[in-house]
């Protein structure tokens, strides 16, 4: 769930001035400023590094059921093997 804070901290940052511009142009591609940019983008990869650390728990049955579909995949259909070896679009002549 998204809070709604004031913004009262300051957070402060070098960078070299390639890198400023790349952000700016990125930013202004994007319709906001620079800060507005730069603080979405710390959030989202904060938010990801969270998710990727985050356990998950389930009952035993649900697990066993896990384990079970792990050790005992569902055969590929012949569709699917298809999908899987066909030639992509963009890789065709």
């Amino acid at each position: 769930m998204e809070q709604t804070q004031t913004s009262d901290k300051t957070i402060q940052l070098r960078a070299s001035q390639f890198d400023r511009d790349l952000i700016d142009h990125a930013a202004n591609l994007a319709g906001i400023n620079r800060t507005q940019f730069m603080l979405g983008a710390a959030i989202r990869e904060a938010k990801n590094l969270l998710l990727d650390q985050t356990a998950l728990f389930v009952d035993a049955d649900s697990f066993a059921a896990i384990i079970d579909q792990l050790d005992n995949p569902t055969p590929i259909s012949e569709n699917l093997q298809k999908t899987l070896t066909a030639t992509s679009p963009w890789d065709r002549d």
